[in-house]
């Protein structure tokens, strides 16, 4: 889940939205929520570049065994652009964001299912604004995964 309250959910593996990421915070608000009925143990949680307060990882203790849940929000186009820092390019947080994704995801254990889940601010196929870039399915990350 992302741009979400906080204030019914147990605090389990989140990140806050805060001047790190580039927007001010809202009391009780979280950028990315990773939650789960069973246990969850926090792997990870995004500290550098666009991914600062805008990813979690966490495994969740299923009783069919472990399940990585990567909580995401990947920057709009127009992040820190006109609002926010305002010190950012269109689309230079979002290639930024799935440049350090692609970095992530090859050292996860790949006998652990993974599920990618949130915001992507992308459409699939590209709309006319979008950065050809952006089609290279290495530049999302996934080109080692088997969507399922």
């Amino acid at each position: 889940m992302s741009h979400n309250a906080t204030r019914q959910l147990p605090l389990i593996a989140t990140t806050t939205i805060g001047s790190p990421w580039g927007y001010a915070t809202k009391p009780g608000r979280r950028k990315v929520i990773v939650w789960s009925r069973y246990p969850l143990t926090l792997d990870f949680i995004g500290d550098e570049g666009a991914t600062r307060g805008t990813m979690v990882v966490a495994t969740a203790a299923l009783p069919g065994g472990p399940v990585r849940i990567v909580g995401v929000c990947i920057p709009w186009r127009d992040a820190n652009v006109n609002t926010g820092r305002r010190d950012a390019q269109p689309w230079s947080e979002h290639l930024d964001y799935l440049d350090r994704l692609a970095r992530l995801l090859p050292t996860l254990d790949p006998a652990i299912p993974t599920v990618i889940a949130g915001e992507f601010n992308q459409r699939i196929p590209r709309a006319r604004r979008r950065s050809g870039r952006l089609d290279d399915p290495h530049r999302r990350g996934l080109a080692e995964r088997t969507a399922h």
